[in-house]
């Protein structure tokens, strides 16, 4: 999908947003617009060094219920993001994009009985540039990803519900084809509340990867060891184990933890990571919030051999820790001032070593 074509799927849903409602027609409506400025410390996080720039950023934010009915609800998410670097900035030949991403999400449910509840979400995503640099880095690049979900929730007891779900996705990248990947799986959701505006859950879930580019093997020769390419594709298979927690009690907490294993038929791609999070929200007054979210990672490699080359990781294979804190102010019933401060340390896609970066930024928002 190319700018254009993102900006008339908006424009139509526009329209839509605004048709005068009927009785049979959508019920619910939002549309928010999102302006402000950016300042990145680090556009090129994979080069030595660090290069900043000013950037200034839209959002459009779009949210239609096309039916809703006792049983059965359908609705369509719109959002339309775009981002403009002001400053000429460039790192080693390199230069900024400025992106434009479209992503159009679907999701239709009904309520078979009083405990199940079925349903299907889809979403297409894509990532464009306004203009063509000559050079730039593989996270910048555009692509086009799909995917697809049916779920089905059952509510078990009062205080216990378990949800069930089976995916597939797709994702092609306009450059760097070693990246483009086919992925299918499943999870599994337990939740349970013990008393009031709480909630814990376990989650388990598997996936299967399967990349465009090919496996890596190590070979051993006269104590030498080398790299061979061979005929099949990489293929991962990502596990996943979580528990996790939401609470209100004044403050609005929510947190947990989780263990991924990958193992991949590829050399250099198999590993475990565990992660801690938490979220935070605070409401000072009726008019302004605080927001808190922190996220620590580790991750380990399993394999003793590396290959010597560089190994190209998808951002689902990734490793990264963030601190974001967002303050936000309403100005009016309808508008709204947000300052958001992130800081952020990665595992570059071409493996080998991190980066850190930091994000500072104040936007004002309205509802249309």
């Amino acid at each position: 999908m190319n700018p254009k074509a993102g900006v008339a799927v908006g424009f139509l849903l526009l329209v839509l947003l605004f048709i005068p409602r009927t009785a049979s027609g959508a019920e619910d409506r939002k549309l928010i617009l999102k302006a402000g400025l950016q300042y990145d410390d680090n556009l090129f996080e994979q080069t030595d060094g660090k290069t900043g720039a000013l950037a200034i950023r839209l959002y459009l934010d779009s949210n239609l219920s096309a039916l809703t009915s006792r049983k059965s609800s359908i609705s369509l998410q719109y959002q339309l993001g775009l981002k403009k670097h002001l400053t000429a900035a460039s790192s080693d030949s390199l230069s900024p994009v400025n992106p434009v991403i479209n992503r159009l999400a679907l999701l239709i449910q009904h309520q078979l009985t009083a405990r199940i509840l079925i349903g299907i979400y889809s979403e297409l995503k894509s990532r464009s540039l306004l203009q063509k640099a000559e050079r730039y880095l593989a996270t910048q690049t555009g692509y086009l990803q799909g995917q697809a979900r049916f779920f089905l929730d059952l509510n078990l007891t009062e205080h216990l519900w378990a949800n069930i779900s089976l995916q597939g996705s797709h994702i092609e990248f306009q450059r760097f084809h070693d990246f483009d990947c086919s992925a299918r799986g499943g999870q599994l959701r337990l939740n349970r509340s013990f008393f009031p505006r709480s909630k814990f859950w376990f989650k388990i879930s598997a996936k299967r990867l399967q990349f465009r580019r090919k496996s890596l093997v190590i070979e051993k020769s006269d104590g030498e060891e080398t790299v061979r390419v061979t005929d099949n594709p990489q293929i991962d298979f990502l596990k996943e184990a979580a528990i996790g927690f939401r609470l209100y009690r004044g403050v609005l907490i929510t947190g947990g933890y989780s263990f991924r294993a990958n193992s991949s038929n590829s050399c250099g791609y198999s590993f475990k990571a565990h992660r801690v999070y938490v979220l935070l929200g605070k409401r000072f007054t009726s008019q302004t919030r605080l927001q808190f979210h922190g996220l620590l990672e580790q991750k380990s490699y399993t394999e003793a051999a590396q290959p010597s080359s560089s190994v190209f990781l998808l951002s689902e294979q990734t490793t990264g820790s963030m601190v974001i804190v967002n303050l936000s102010r309403k100005l009016s019933s309808l508008s709204e001032i947000e300052i958001q401060l992130g800081l952020y340390r990665g595992e570059c896609l071409e493996r080998r070593r991190f980066y850190t970066r930091g994000l500072y930024g104040v936007a004002l928002s309205f509802r249309l």
